[in-house]
This record gives structure tokens, sequence and C-alpha cells, in this order.
């Protein structure tokens, strides 16, 4: 089931993502190891 839990580092990036960028622009954002995680998350949790 872990895999498939949000968890709390997920839902403060999503949360930072949301207020910081602006929905008319467009931006590159990468990660590694648990960063890109971060990343991935975000974007589908966007769409």
């Amino acid at each position: 089931m872990i895999p498939f839990a949000k968890t709390i580092s997920q839902q403060y990036a999503l949360s930072y993502a949301e207020h910081v960028m602006k929905p008319e622009r467009r931006y590159l954002i990468g990660g590694h190891s648990e960063g890109a995680n971060l990343v991935l998350c975000c974007t589908v949790l966007q769409c």
C-alpha cells in the first residue's frame, strides 16, 4: 500500500507548486532521487 499512499512531503511539494507556479506560464522542473519523486507526484496530481 505504501507505493500508492501520498506522503507528507508529496503533499507539501504539491502545495508549494500550486502556490508558486502561475498557470499562464510554462515550467521545466526536475529532480534527483526523492526530488524526482516529488516532481512526478506534482505532475500527475495536477492533471
